[in-house]
């Protein structure tokens, strides 16, 4: 999907081409099917709110084990009624942000322009090679 969502890569651009892989299999897209009759529903609940259409291509494995994408589809838009999602982006990041421990520490801002009273949940989502090791990372202090 071209979208705008989390940056992963980490190259300021959150407005792209959205999916990765994890363990050789590819994530963090729209869905997968892999039986016929080859429809799905949107994996699309934390999907932000999008100011732009959204694009879709998809990626189809034939028999013959090869990979092959689609021609892009444009236009397309989420209608959702009954709930909000969005996406608040950090900024004033320091240049060449490495953390190691006893290093010294790090902060960015987040600005959230948006009443939380009605919030139901929230997520943090941060691109690290060792999140599993993160005692010293918080929000506000």
């Amino acid at each position: 999907m071209h979208i705008e969502d989390f940056d992963r890569e980490g190259n300021g651009l959150y407005r792209q081409w959205h999916y990765h892989y994890r363990h050789g299999r590819i994530s963090g897209h729209i869905g997968s099917v892999r039986t016929p009759p080859y429809a799905l529903t949107w994996h699309a609940d934390w999907l932000p709110e999008q100011k732009r259409p959204i694009q879709l291509a998809a990626r189809i494995k034939n028999s013959d084990g090869l990979y092959y994408m689609t021609e892009v589809v444009g236009d397309s838009a989420l209608e959702r009624s009954r709930r909000f999602v969005a996406l608040y982006t950090p900024f004033e990041i320091p240049a060449r942000w490495q953390t190691r421990s006893g290093s010294s520490r790090h902060s960015n801002r987040v600005f959230v322009p948006h009443n939380l009273h009605n919030a139901v949940s929230a997520h943090l989502l941060m691109a690290t090679w060792s999140g599993a090791h993160a005692e010293q990372i918080g929000i506000n202090e």
